[in-house]
């Protein structure tokens, strides 16, 4: 992916196709420390999956900030696509 919109925009579309919502996203950066790998888990434990390109490498994945990228796509998903107690 090119940026977070597009992560957001499959992780929606996959939701709205399941007819369901997503409860919980999960931010996790790839072996290669390129790529932020991105879990959308529904209420029935479905996962919607999409990555992001970063500008930079990462050298750990102590040095990537989980709850701020979680929050981030969770905050760019529309509404209808959310459940939870967000």
């Amino acid at each position: 992916m090119s940026n977070l919109r597009d992560a957001a925009d499959i992780i929606a579309k996959f939701a709205e196709a399941m007819k369901t919502q997503i409860e919980q996203v999960d931010c996790v950066l790839v072996e290669s420390g390129d790529e932020l790998a991105f879990y959308g888990w529904t209420p029935q434990d479905d996962c919607a999956f999409a990555t992001l390109s970063l500008p930079v490498r990462l050298e750990s994945e102590e040095s990537l900030l989980h709850r701020e990228w979680s929050a981030a796509l969770m905050d760019m998903l529309p509404l209808k696509t959310i459940g939870g107690s967000r």
